[in-house]
């Protein structure tokens, strides 16, 4: 079978286990970052078919696994990423009103 996606480390061990033989290599930097987001899109796509609590919590600690991995490919640490998440939570608030933007119109021309 073919999978062509971004998998955790322990993937190929686990799957020599069943007798298999994965084939596998490492990625380059850019083709790291594109796979990362890939899975992304993966992972959320995924939750969204999600019907138990207990298949929607697997699946967000998933999308958590590729949000640290894209924070660690960045070199983004901890303390500057809650300083930037608390200061804009304060400035623009967080998603718990579930507001949709459709258009900013020019006061002016109404």
């Amino acid at each position: 079978m073919i999978y062509d996606k971004l998998v955790r480390d322990r993937i190929p061990d686990l799957i020599k286990r069943e007798g298999k033989t994965p084939i596998y290599w490492p990625l380059n930097d850019y083709d790291y970052l594109n796979a990362l987001l890939s899975k992304l899109v993966e992972e959320f796509m995924e939750l969204t078919d999600a019907a138990t609590d207990e298949e929607k919590a697997e699946e967000i600690a998933d999308i958590y696994s590729v949000w640290l991995a894209l924070k660690e490919h960045f070199g983004v640490s901890w303390k500057l990423f809650e300083k930037i998440h608390a200061k804009k939570s304060g400035e623009k608030g967080q998603f718990s009103k579930k507001l949709f933007l459709h258009e900013v119109k020019d006061s002016t021309n109404q």
